[in-house]
C-alpha cells in the first residue's frame, strides 16, 4: 500500500457519472469478446495450427507495445506510472488490442487467467477516460477501473482487495463504494448468455 495525495474536486462527483458508464461498457466488451472470438475461430483447425496461427497474431501485435506479449503482472505498476505520459488514442489502442489477444489466446487454447489481462487493459481505458475530463485525474482513473473490473470479475470483494494493493489507499472509499454499485447493478441487471 502506498500513500499519494488526491485533489479531491466536487467535479469529480459530475465525471463519475461517464466514468462509471464508460468502466462498465468496456467490463461489458471484455467480457464478450471471448464469446465473439469463439465464433470466429473455426471450430475444423486443430489445436496445434490454433495455437500456432495466435502466435503468429501475438507476435505481430506486439508491434504496438510489448506489453502485448504477457499478462501484465509485472507491468501493471509500472504502466499505471508512464500511462499519463502516452496519448489518449496510443492508450485506448493497447487496451483493446490486449482485450482482444487475451481473450482470443484463450479461444485458441493459450494457457492463463483473466484477471491480469483485465486489469492491464482497464487502466488503460480508464487513464484515457480521465485525461478526457475535468477534475482528479487519478479519481475519474480508477471509478473506470473499479468498475469495468467488477463487471468483469463479478466478483466486487475480490476488485476492492486487488484495487487497494494497487493504487494509493486514499482511493479505497472510491474504489469500495464503486464496487459495490457496479456489484448491484451486475445482480439487478444480470447479463444474458
Amino acid at each position: 500500500m502506498h500513500h499519494r495525495t488526491i485533489n479531491w474536486e466536487w467535479i469529480n462527483l459530475l465525471t463519475s457519472i461517464p466514468t462509471l458508464i464508460v468502466g462498465i461498457a468496456f467490463g461489458w466488451l471484455f467480457v464478450h469478446l471471448e464469446n465473439w472470438a469463439a465464433l470466429i475461430i473455426s471450430a475444423r483447425l486443430s489445436k496445434i495450427w490454433q495455437g500456432g496461427i495466435f502466435g503468429l497474431i501475438l507476435a505481430v501485435s506486439s508491434l504496438i507495445t510489448s506489453d502485448i506479449l504477457f499478462s501484465g503482472e509485472f507491468r501493471i505498476v509500472p504502466f499505471t506510472h508512464e500511462a499519463f505520459n502516452h496519448s489518449i488514442t496510443f492508450l485506448l489502442v493497447v487496451a483493446l488490442v490486449k482485450a482482444v489477444m487475451s481473450n482470443l489466446g484463450f479461444v485458441m487454447g493459450w494457457r492463463g487467467g483473466t484477471i491480469f489481462p483485465a486489469i492491464f487493459s482497464s487502466v488503460a481505458v480508464g487513464t484515457a477516460c480521465a485525461m478526457m475530463l475535468p477534475g482528479d485525474v487519478r479519481v475519474n482513473a480508477i471509478v473506470v477501473i473499479a468498475a469495468s473490473l467488477t463487471f468483469i470479475l463479478e466478483k466486487p470483494l475480490l476488485t476492492i482487495v486487488l484495487l487497494i494493493l494497487l493504487v494509493p489507499i486514499e482511493l479505497a472509499p472510491v474504489i469500495i463504494l464503486v464496487c459495490f454499485l457496479v456489484g448491484r447493478i451486475i445482480k439487478l441487471f444480470p447479463a444474458s448468455e
